[in-house]
């Protein structure tokens, strides 16, 4: 079913969805689903994505390093923010809507992990990783000492908390929106 440019925005996941399969879709809704579970209940917790993530955190301070030493460590957490926003943007190009909300589910748990990363700033009690080997550097306890907001990582840390629930609601609820969709749209005529 065509849909022009002009007709609404649900008209044109509608158009997208008609004969897409959800049930094929419908088990990484409920992974993320799972993991925000976990996310909510301990504000430690890594989910297989977690490592993923990690990896791009590290990218991110190797691109950003041309930029000067506080682009270098901030461009870590940027970076594993940004990445799931590109691809919403890509996959927005390919009018793939489920993936969008997929991805807003990723963008979630990058804020969750950014999130106790940075309240962690001023006790730094988490276990650091470091590329390059040698005594990583707390890159929040840095950043917000340079920023003179080190006595607010908590405060800090539960406002990136509070966005990344509000991401994964978004993603989720619109992820489950869109098979729904797909699931009581009837496929087009051939």
């Amino acid at each position: 079913m065509a849909v022009a440019p002009s007709q609404s925005f649900a008209a044109r996941i509608d158009a997208w969805a008609a004969g897409r399969s959800w049930a094929v879709r419908l088990p990484l809704l409920v992974y993320f689903g799972w993991v925000f579970q976990h996310h909510v209940e301990n504000p430690f917790y890594v989910s297989f994505v977690g490592g993923i993530n990690l990896g791009i955190h590290e990218l991110g301070h190797f691109l950003w390093s041309p930029l000067g030493d506080t682009a270098m460590i901030l461009g870590g957490s940027l970076t594993q923010c940004l990445l799931p926003v590109l691809a919403m943007v890509m996959f927005y190009r390919q009018r793939d809507y489920f993936a969008i909300a997929i991805a807003f589910c990723w963008l979630s748990t990058n804020l969750f992990s950014v999130a106790t990363y940075a309240a962690d700033a001023l006790t730094q009690q988490l276990s650091l990783v470091s590329p390059v080997g040698g005594d990583p550097l707390h890159d929040w306890g840095y950043l917000l000492t340079r920023w003179n907001k080190l006595s607010k990582a908590a405060a800090i840390g539960g406002t990136i908390r509070q966005t990344a629930v509000v991401a994964m609601l978004i993603g989720f609820v619109s992820g489950a929106w869109v098979l729904w969709r797909m699931f009581t749209l009837p496929k087009p005529a051939d």
